[in-house]
């Protein structure tokens, strides 16, 4: 019994060290047979094909042929005829050149074409090739159509852009001693405007009294028109200044900022002079004192050929719209 044991456990193992090799060829004799059907579903696909091309070849020769029956009873197409009878076909007119090309390809060059000639796959190869070479000649000339459309295009904009360029004259960005000057005297426009407040201030501080009599000069010139008509005139001047592009830039700001700054000053404190039954002069005093100082700040900016752009909110509206009112008065 122990024998019998031992001879099927050696048995079991010489089987166990075939199954490796067992595996291997079946594996290889499963690859064999999908590659035999690959094999013949290719040849079955090349067949069809094939069998689809020579239909097709033979029914277009048959087409082209119809009604070119000779004297001698065979058919033919002529090198002339070909090109009509090609686009009643298969929707293909090919050129002189092109019909050359095709009688070349079956060795017919300049003769009539027969049966067998039209049905051959010469001819159906390069009547392909033609019709490739023109798409391709086709898609090229599309794409040079929209390269120059896209070119005149782009050169329009350009054209469109001088124009707009050169009707808008170039920012007068002048910069000079006398234009550094007159952007500082802009700010006479506040100072005059709201001089009555500062009358209390000479009181205080006499050192003030030769400025405010040299401010009240003009003052008295502008008040001297009833109901205020002085100040519209001289907001009017400043703001039509300030709307004027052959101008320079900096003056126009400062023109445009000093009236943002006199409305800024003026109407608040008139406002509170009236619901209070007048403003305290020291009030007034103080308030003008400041107006005076945002103005020498403004004045200095200016003397340094630089913008007086550092006062809040003011210097912000005066920046967004300086150039907004030039192109307004322009339109």
């Amino acid at each position: 019994a122990l024998r019998a044991a031992g001879g099927r456990s050696r048995g079991a193992v010489a089987v166990r060290a075939e199954d490796p090799a067992l595996a291997a060829a079946r594996a290889a004799a499963e690859t064999a047979r999908l590659e035999l059907e690959a094999a013949k579903l290719r040849a079955e696909a090349a067949e069809l094909t094939r069998a689809a091309g020579e239909e097709r070849r033979t029914s277009r020769a048959g087409a082209l042929l119809a009604g070119t029956r000779n004297s001698d009873g065979s058919y033919a197409v002529s090198p002339a005829e070909l090109p009509a009878r090609l686009s009643a076909v298969s929707n293909f007119e090919p050129t002189e050149a092109e019909v050359a090309r095709l009688c070349a390809a079956v060795g017919r060059p300049g003769a009539a074409l027969g049966y067998e000639e039209l049905a051959s796959v010469a001819f159906d190869s390069e009547l392909e090739r033609i019709v490739a070479d023109r798409r391709q000649q086709e898609a090229q000339r599309q794409a040079q159509e929209r390269e120059a459309q896209a070119a005149a295009a782009a050169q329009a904009r350009q054209a469109a852009t001088g124009a707009a360029a050169a009707g808008s004259p170039t920012a007068n960005n002048d910069l000079t001693t006398g234009t550094r000057i007159l952007a500082a005297l802009a700010y006479l426009l506040p100072l005059i405007d709201s001089i009555q407040f500062g009358i209390a201030l000479t009181q205080v501080f006499p050192i003030f009294t030769p400025v405010l009599a040299l401010l009240a000069i003009p003052s008295l010139v502008i008040n001297a028109l009833p109901f205020g008509i002085g100040t519209i005139i001289l907001f009017g001047a400043w703001l039509f200044l300030a709307s004027r592009p052959e101008y320079p830039r900096l003056v126009r700001f400062n023109l445009l900022q000093a009236v943002y700054l006199d409305i800024a000053f003026y109407l608040p404190t008139t406002f509170l002079a009236l619901i209070s039954g007048g403003l305290p002069p020291e009030i007034g005093g103080f308030l003008y004192l400041a107006l005076f100082a945002v103005c020498s700040y403004c004045a200095f900016k200016n003397s340094q050929g630089e913008y007086p752009d550092g006062l809040p909110v003011v210097s912000d509206f005066a920046q967004r719209n300086v150039d907004q009112l030039t192109d307004e008065a322009q339109r």
